[in-house]
């Protein structure tokens, strides 16, 4: 990994006659190394392998990434977990751009280097430590149980009775774009509340440069949204690209943040139109072993937000779920979600996905209990996005 690190000044555009702070990250490449050698460990063998394609993971996060990122690109992943969106943002930059993904978690980490090898993300380099508002610090990390939401905010751990599991050490994200000298085109950043206090360690490259930035948000959390505001930045919920202007509610959302001065990116998301092409009657769903499924006629290649309101029940339902959304009648999974139904009841009642030809769209239910349809939503609907601002439109790269 030291070798690895010293040809990142030399591999990414525009930093080869950069000076490498190698005695600044002498420590961070050690401990690398080390965890490295131990990717055997009984913590990744305990990992689950969580990789359910590209095209379904985080939907709206990849779909955000894909109409931000081009070619060539240095891009960060804060809170990289086990790789899922590393691994897409390593496709994305292409062979001639880099990926530096943080991720702090000692069990989480063995893992993350695993699936990286797996799939040979070799423009991929980790920093496993917590970004923060400074760097040097020692602060503590609280494991998130069996889903591995690791945090370092302890409002956020309600699990070994609020106790640390773990001293981790932090990092500023200016402090690494002074020592690459290269600031990063877009953020992707889900750290489990510590969002705002990552930020204020970028504030430098946030007012010089004005990166793109995609957030994990609590949807009630005025603070956060109102900072970002504040700098500059414009807010676009993920899910259904509607503009954040207050805040939503409690509930968990992907947020998009561009830079007022970012004037291409605001043109996209300010020109998108939505239209209804479907709605989903109850009485055209049809049961079988799996669960229940609905199938639509032929549709247009392009962009769409599956759309449900939830029924009263069905927020205070517990239970297991499944809702994919999948293409044509080899059945290509395009969306993804397995939670329980009260969680993708509050958090994902809007699902996008992007079809890559004129095709028919399979949406399936599947619950660990016996339902009454009825009782699971009140109404299903399938809306288009148009923009005459497209990205996907322009950019030569294949959608995977």
């Amino acid at each position: 990994m030291r070798n690895a690190l010293k040809t990142l000044a030399l591999k990414v555009p525009g930093i080869s006659k950069l000076a490498f702070d190698h005695q600044r990250i002498s420590r961070l490449e050690s401990t690398l190394t080390s965890l490295q050698n131990n990717q055997g460990s009984t913590h990744a063998a305990n990992i689950p392998q969580l990789w359910q394609g590209f095209d379904q993971y985080e939907t709206s996060v990849v779909l955000a990434l894909r109409d931000l990122i081009s070619p060539g690109e240095l891009v960060f992943d804060v809170g990289a977990n086990l790789g899922g969106l590393s691994v897409t943002l390593s496709r994305l930059v292409g062979p001639f751009g880099k990926v530096i993904s943080f991720e702090v978690s000692p069990r989480i980490i063995p893992q993350l280097i695993a699936n990286l090898n797996y799939w040979a993300c070799k423009n991929v380099f980790i920093i496993p430590k917590a970004a923060w508002n400074t760097s040097g610090e020692q602060i503590p990390l609280y494991f998130g149980g069996e889903h591995y939401a690791d945090t370092v905010m302890e409002g956020h751990a309600d699990f070994n009775n609020g106790a640390p599991s773990y001293i981790a050490d932090t990092v500023a994200l200016d402090d690494i774009v002074g020592a690459i000298g290269l600031p990063p085109s877009v953020v992707k950043m889900d750290i489990e509340g510590a969002e705002q206090e990552a930020l204020k360690g970028f504030i430098n490259t946030l007012n010089s440069h004005h990166p793109a930035l995609i957030l994990e948000m609590d949807g009630a959390d005025a603070s956060l949204q109102e900072w970002l505001a504040d700098k500059g930045y414009h807010l676009y919920l993920a899910d259904n690209y509607e503009k954040l202007e207050k805040p939503v509610g409690s509930r968990l959302m992907n947020v998009i943040a561009i830079h007022q001065d970012d004037t291409k990116n605001n043109s996209y998301y300010n020109s998108i139109v939505k239209t209804p092409v479907l709605v989903m009657d109850h009485s055209e769903w049809r049961a079988d072993s799996d669960g229940f499924y609905f199938k639509s006629s032929q549709l247009q290649a392009g962009r769409y937000v599956l759309s449900f309101v939830p029924t009263q029940e069905a927020v205070c339902d517990h239970s297991k779920a499944e809702l994919s959304v999948l293409e044509g009648e080899r059945l290509e999974s395009k969306s993804y979600h397995n939670s329980p139904w009260s969680h993708l009841s509050q958090s994902y009642t809007d699902q996008p996905f992007h079809l890559k030809r004129d095709n028919s769209i399979t949406i399936r239910l599947k619950f660990s209990e016996q339902k009454d349809l009825n009782n699971v939503f009140k109404s299903m609907s399938l809306l288009r996005v148009d923009s005459n601002q497209s990205p996907w439109a322009d950019k030569k790269r294949v959608i995977f």
